[in-house]
């Protein structure tokens, strides 16, 4: 099944590709430059059951292909701390109450390269260096790594519990593949300088194993995100198609 996911990826990014060869204006003027953000992103679904949402920042590099397309490498970083799982009890089958592991640790990282095309629906579109509305759509590499430790060992057959007596760590970890889709303005400030602004949603072809003795039972299964950011961007340079 990863397999045929893997294919599909690849297949859409080919397509994003094409789309951003045959958009090519020779007569255009092509600016480039790189920029900064930073936001908040929200776990969805089996991954909001699992983790809060965090902040997340990043940084951009751009080309301006023609007036209605950029295409855009990005790389960002999130870390979700204190997940709610460390927050969760177990229930000891030798005297059937609830225990908390006070030095639990749940967390999970996020360190991410992906290739973005930001399309501005209507001419003049970005050569206007005015407010732009845009779609955006990407696909890339999500490396990640999501750990657990010193939670209490919950097999334990005979009384009274030792506290002490820790799980083995578990770790989740990969450079998984993921599409993102969304909404943005591009507000120029000046020739220069852009304010960006943009809401996308993430899916992951990650993984969460189950963790059912404190209470979530299922494999988390892909990854969901939802985020919202803003940042600036910094065009240095212009040159003839």
């Amino acid at each position: 099944m990863r397999g045929v996911h893997t294919r599909v990826l690849f297949c859409v990014l080919g397509l994003l590709v094409l789309a951003f060869a045959s958009s090519t204006d020779a007569q255009a003027k092509h600016p480039w430059g790189f920029g900064s953000f930073a936001g908040y992103t929200l776990p969805m679904w089996g991954a909001g059951d699992r983790f809060s949402g965090t902040a997340q920042y990043g940084g951009t590099w751009q080309y301006g292909y023609s007036q209605k397309l950029i295409m855009e490498v990005e790389y960002h970083h999130s870390e979700f701390k204190n997940g709610k799982e460390a927050k969760a009890s177990f229930t000891w089958s030798v005297d059937q109450k609830p225990y908390l592991s006070p030095l639990a640790v749940s967390q999970m990282r996020f360190n991410s390269v992906l290739l973005n095309l930001l399309l501005a629906p209507r001419l003049p579109g970005f050569e206007a260096r005015k407010g732009v509305f845009y779609i955006t759509v990407g696909a890339g590499v999500y490396g990640y790594k999501a750990e657990r430790r010193n939670f209490i060992y919950p097999g334990q057959s005979a009384p009274p519990l030792n506290i002490t007596l820790y799980l083995r760590p578990q770790v989740d970890e990969r450079a998984a593949l993921g599409l993102n889709a969304g909404l943005g303005g591009h507000l120029f400030l000046s020739k220069a300088v852009a304010l960006d602004m943009r809401a996308r949603y993430h899916v992951v072809i990650g993984e969460l194993r189950p963790f059912a003795a404190w209470g979530f039972g299922k494999q988390t299964m892909p990854l969901q995100f939802l985020e919202v950011g803003a940042g600036l961007k910094f065009y240095f340079q212009k040159s003839q198609g």
